[in-house]
């Protein structure tokens, strides 16, 4: 019995040796191939003296049974210097560790499998796996040939095979330029070429859809495109070549009295030649402030779409874009819009004094301003603002028409953002930008008004994408002088983020600013507007007047005896600050209503969001609070997160956390006494004076961002984003410059909401000289009412006087309903045919949303 039970212990022990049995058989071409058998009748392939042409048949013989080749085992083909070529079956399923490694003259691998085969674990390759599979070098080098109609199937899960290709596929080559610094194709690195080669081979199947991304290692470069293609999204047509057209950035000089700074044109305040030329005083080379850009974010029910800039021009590119949805752009059309426009008051003015008079000959930046359309393309057919004496709708200075401006001097830009998106490698938004940066020149006593640069932003969605969850925010690469000793905080009564300097004297060093350093800021003075509900939201909470100010309040009474004046409790409201401020836990958005624009001014439907997040992150690579780097990162720090996902929370740096309290606003110090920032909780600690100073944090080099959300943006419809950057010296040290700049900012925001400054000029775009003589000058956007709004039946839109414009009314898709060409007064649109939903409406310049019940 013992020799019985040994007998059966040995063959079982010997078992697995039998099964795994290897043997040696040649393919019709007479290669000697090495299995071994593994289960079910199937082999793998095993390492064995390969050189030359080795095709693998997708069954083989060995002693009266026939295999299936499923697999090649680990290092089947590892360093075989001869091995030129290697086909591979439908069979096979399975690919081993380094089965092709260190064979550097291996040419073409052919897989005849319409599915790429997985890993010897029985998982889809990873970009590490996929590199040891093949070898760092070979990866780049060599030609996978794949099945038809399989090319994007494979490219999905082999991304970083560079080589793939099909009997059906064509080449796309890209030509290389010493300008580029990466190089991305589908997301795919491909800067081992840049520098090394002219071009760069990958192949497609016709109509097959390929992302371009580059980025430029000189942040005064512009790659408007590729050949004659100026988007981010290629589709393959044949056997194509695309060459990057790269041109320098166009910028202007723009100044008040106290400030200077160039504009690029997409936006980007100071940043020139690498340094910083945001000059304050205007006629020094100190500098507060580095570089701005605009971030934008907001998801489809598909994916997360960001774009954003900081230092270049980020995922921005010049130009307007078609109306039809279809979000292309063309090289002409990137490159004609490559421009910043220049346009002072004194330009106008001695426009309406001499025009039409012998001799006088129109200046070339108020004959090409941009407001019409360009030529050939589907654009809008009103973009920049301007005045139009004959109201034709088109524009032509030698009929009396001219630009419109903001202040006293502007520049204007339209830029896109249908591009490659090489700063947060997102998809396209499809969104048209226009840019507006002004100054005014005021008597020397507005030191606010002189001291500071306004800039707008108006967003219009382009595509026939509904993007939820938005937020929109201004970036500030904030230097005071000194880049390393600053300090960063914000104000959330006045919606401002700001840096002043971390020492008593700013440090020797680039800059300086000696014994005399300033305060920077950047003020939301009004974000998107929120969504219509029929009525003029408060700032000043009647309740709480009634509570805390019975006797003030009956001085704002109506004359029916039972209202109030709203606009002018607004007007006054400092004087009711904090306690009588609108303010309830948990009203996300009507708590806008502390910083935002338009709340309690009389005007049904006019509120604009403020700054309702404001977060610090570092310069650096830290995984937690360091630069963003892809989509996901930006689109987190729009929201006040952390890179990890996690809220901000009070106290500390908001990071590591102090407490467990979320919050909206980082380092308030005593500028939130209502809480907003933690939803109505009153922190443990340092409710009043969380500061960089009380947290004892090192001074260094600053980033904020201030951000505006949510909010959805359909198709056809905009927002504005309205900023203001202001400088101010104090007179005790760092700190008395921040007091300085917020007695400044409330001049600034007083203004802004005014619509004029203090010495009667004009913020938004309407005539303020004198008319042309025999033209009557009109307002040149009416004052727009829409009402009912819910709506069932119909809807009166009121445009009260001002010059005629289009009203049209477009569903949620895009689409054109109802058209009225050249309003004027009062028009009733008939919506009783309408299915119940959201709608927007445009009215000249401005667009609104209307609810249909």
């Amino acid at each position: 019995m013992k020799q019985i039970l040994l007998l059966a212990t040995i063959l079982i022990a010997m078992a697995p040796m039998v099964k795994a049995q290897t043997f040696t058989e040649s393919n019709a071409d007479g290669v000697e191939i090495q299995y071994t058998v593994t289960e079910n009748d199937e082999v793998k392939v095993v390492s064995n003296d390969y050189s030359g042409r080795v095709v693998v048949p997708a069954t083989v013989s060995h002693e009266g049974t026939t295999y299936t080749v499923t697999a090649v085992g680990m290092g089947a083909f590892q360093n075989r210097s001869e091995l030129i070529f290697v086909s591979l079956p439908a069979t096979v399923i399975s690919l081993g560790n380094l089965a092709f490694s260190g064979s550097n003259n291996l040419d073409t691998l052919e897989l005849l499998s319409p599915m790429p085969p997985h890993n010897q674990y029985g998982n889809d390759f990873n970009s590490g796996q996929l590199t040891a599979l093949f070898g760092n070098n070979l990866i780049k080098t060599i030609t996978v040939m794949v099945p038809d109609g399989s090319l994007s199937t494979y490219r999905k899960y082999w991304e970083y095979l560079w080589g793939l290709s099909s009997p059906s596929a064509v080449p796309l080559t890209i030509m290389n330029s010493p300008r580029i610094q990466y190089l991305y194709l589908n997301g795919i690195e491909l800067s081992y070429w840049v520098g090394k080669a002219s071009s760069y081979t990958m192949y497609f199947e016709v109509g097959d859809t390929t992302k371009l991304q580059a980025i430029i290692n000189n942040a005064d470069s512009l790659l408007l495109g590729w050949g004659d293609y100026a988007g981010g999204n290629y589709i393959v047509t044949g056997a194509d070549t695309l060459q990057p057209t790269i041109v320098e950035v166009a910028y202007e000089s723009l100044s008040a009295r106290l400030v200077s700074t160039p504009m690029k044109v997409h936006g980007l305040l100071g940043y020139l030649g690498g340094t910083s030329h945001y000059h304050f005083p205007a006629n020094s080379t100190l500098s507060p402030l580095f570089a701005n850009g605009l971030w934008i974010a907001g998801s489809t029910e598909e994916m997360l779409h960001v774009a954003a800039s900081r230092f270049s021009c980020g995922d921005y590119r010049p130009g307007p874009l078609p109306i039809d949805g279809s979000c292309q752009t063309d090289l002409q059309t990137c490159n004609q819009f490559n421009r910043v426009w220049k346009v002072t008051r004194e330009d106008i003015d001695d426009f309406i004094a001499h025009v039409g008079t012998e001799g006088y000959s129109i200046p070339e930046n108020i004959l090409s301003w941009p407001a019409n359309g360009p030529d050939g393309g589907n654009y809008a057919a009103q973009l920049a603002p301007y005045y139009d004496a004959n109201d034709d709708g088109v524009y032509d200075p030698h009929n009396g028409d001219y630009p419109l401006i903001r202040g006293d001097r502007m520049l204007y830009s339209i830029i896109n953002d249908v591009t490659g998106h090489p700063e947060t490698m997102s998809d396209p938004m499809g969104l048209e930008i226009h840019v507006s940066a002004y100054t005014f020149v005021e008597p020397d006593n507005n030191t606010s008004t002189n001291s500071t640069v306004f800039q707008s932003y108006r967003i219009i969605n382009r595509s026939s994408n509904t993007y939820n969850n938005c937020y929109v925010g201004a970036f500030a690469d904030f230097d005071i002088g000194y880049a390393y000793d600053d300090y960063i905080g914000c104000d959330v009564k006045r919606g401002m983020g700001y840096a002043y300097n971390g020492f008593q004297n700013d440090s020797e060093g680039t800059g300086s600013y000696g014994d005399m350093p300033p305060a920077q800021s950047c003020t939301i003075l009004g974000g998107p507007r929120m969504q219509a509900d029929g009525m003029d939201n408060p700032k000043i909470d009647i309740g709480k007047m009634q509570l805390y100010f019975p006797t003030e309040l009956a001085t704002y009474l109506n004359a029916d005896g039972t209202t109030y004046d709203t606009a002018r409790l607004t007007a006054d409201a400092d004087l009711y600050y904090p306690l009588a401020w609108y303010f309830t836990p948990g009203d996300e958005l009507g708590n806008n209503a502390i910083n935002g624009a338009g709340f309690g001014n009389g005007i049904a439907d006019d509120e604009r969001m403020g700054m309702n997040h404001f977060l610090f992150y570092n310069n650096g690579n830290s995984a937690n609070n360091g630069e963003p780097s892809g989509a996901y990162d930006y689109f987190l720090y729009l929201k006040g997160y952390w890179k990890n996902g996690q809220q901000m929370h009070f106290g500390g740096d908001a990071a590591y956390y102090t407490s467990d309290l979320p919050c909206r606003f980082m380092y308030p110090d005593d500028s939130d006494p209502l809480h907003w920032g933690t939803d109505g909780s009153i922190p443990e600690a340092n409710a009043d004076d969380w500061n960089e100073a009380t947290v004892g944090n090192p001074p260094g080099d600053r980033r904020g961002l201030m951000s505006s959300g949510p909010f959805s943006l359909l198709p056809g419809e905009e927002i504005t984003l309205d900023l203001a950057f202001s400088t101010a010296f104090g007179t005790n040290g760092p700190w008395s410059s921040v007091e300085m700049l917020q007695l400044l900012t409330d001049d600034v925001r007083q203004q802004f909401v005014r619509d004029t400054t203090f010495s009667g000029k004009p913020f938004t775009y309407r005539p303020y000289s004198a008319p042309i003589t025999g033209i009557t000058t009109l307002a040149t956007q009416p004052s727009v009412r829409v009402y009912p709004n819910p709506a069932t039946e119909r809807v009166t839109v009121s445009l009260g006087e001002g010059r005629a414009v289009d009203v049209a009314l477009y569903d949620i898709r895009g689409r054109m309903l109802q058209h009225i060409p050249a309003v004027r007064g009062t028009v009733v649109l008939n919506t009783s045919t309408l299915p119940a939903g959201i709608y927007i409406l445009h009215c000249g310049y401005e667009s609104t949303r209307l609810v249909i019940r």
